[in-house]
């Protein structure tokens, strides 16, 4: 009704290997798939949806029941971009650079949790990576890679550093204020 081709497959197997196998023989630019957001044990153990974000070779889009595209979607959209100086952080920079027509004008906001100083590290001996967490040296070494992939597309963007024992726990309660992570 929307003016889609739709084609349709019935695969006997593995869900998640015959969504990523389909995946790859249709050459698909994206995955989108529903998830019931279900956490803990049960979560990990029987996630279709989280064994193809994590094996999947083109981008996976989850969507809960309820949730809507922004309003904004195709004129302004904030991003935000959870990094830690890993390479997939930085692949999640540069897919936000390929998306940017399609995400329309965009501003992205780069995040770099760091776990809280132990009591150790406090008291103890002078190391290394306490005193870059210190000084926010681990910080902006994550953040660095990701701020030039922006700024060579000319995407805005700024950066932001949280300490939180949860780091899952910290981008959620970022990602209040954005649209896409």
């Amino acid at each position: 009704a929307a003016g889609y081709q739709v084609g349709s497959r019935v695969r006997i197997g593995s869900a998640a290997a015959a969504i990523l196998d389909t995946a790859k023989t249709e050459d698909v630019d994206a995955i989108l798939m529903g998830t019931r957001g279900r956490s803990g044990l049960p979560g990990f153990i029987g996630s279709v949806a989280r064994r193809v974000a994590h094996s999947a070779r083109v981008p996976v889009i989850l969507v809960r029941d309820g949730m809507r595209m922004p309003r904004a979607m195709g004129t302004i959209l904030r991003v935000l971009l959870p990094v830690d100086g890993s390479s997939h952080s930085d692949g999640a920079v540069e897919q936000t650079v390929r998306w940017a027509r399609w995400l329309g004008s965009s501003h992205a906001r780069i995040l770099h949790v760091t776990a809280p100083l132990t009591v150790l590290e406090l008291i103890g001996p002078p190391h290394r990576d306490a005193i870059e967490l210190r000084a926010g040296t681990a910080a902006e070494r994550a953040a660095s890679k990701a701020k030039s992939i922006l700024a060579g597309a000319g995407l805005a963007h700024d950066a932001a550093t949280e300490t939180a024992k949860d780091v899952a726990e910290a981008i959620v309660g970022n990602a209040r204020d954005f649209d896409l992570i």
